[in-house]
């Protein structure tokens, strides 16, 4: 008898025990998480996707419509590329695919580089931190290779 309650009280501690470790709150103040992309896609299959005439379309700050400037970017499938000023002015880019997967812009004018572009369905998204909050801007395609050749045979 004096077994089974030491078993009882043994295991009614280890209850209360289990019972008592699951219901506190842990601060997740001190918490962050990283978190590193990795693209299953090609470096064929992302120049094939980048090759054409692409423009700035929107930008928001913290998610809410923000002005921005109708940039204008024509990216060919070997890494170069053109880039059109607000007054219409031709500069010289590259573009290369991170390691990551990611797509970073280099303006040879100036040596400046982008942070990575995030490309999907043929919009480029970069999202950066900037004084004003988060700013995360979008360039989509607006013309292929293909759909221009298709619209001259037509």
């Amino acid at each position: 008898m004096k077994r089974i309650m030491r078993f009882a009280a043994a295991a009614a501690a280890l209850l209360c025990c289990a019972v008592s470790c699951g219901s506190r709150t842990v601060s997740t103040d001190n918490v962050s998480a990283t978190l590193k992309m990795h693209s299953n896609r090609t470096a064929e299959d992302v120049s094939k996707e980048m090759e054409g005439d692409w423009e700035t379309t929107s930008s928001t700050i913290n998610g809410e419509p923000c002005d921005f400037v109708r940039d204008k970017f024509t990216f060919t499938d070997n890494g170069n590329g053109t880039f059109y000023d607000k007054e219409g002015g031709l500069h010289q880019i590259t573009w290369h695919i991170t390691e990551s997967g990611g797509i970073t812009i280099t303006y040879v004018e100036t040596d400046e580089t982008t942070a990575p572009y995030e490309l999907s369905n043929e919009v480029l998204t970069l999202t950066e931190d900037t004084d004003e909050g988060v700013r995360e801007t979008c360039i989509s395609k607006t013309k292929s290779p293909e759909k221009d050749k298709d619209d001259k045979e037509n």
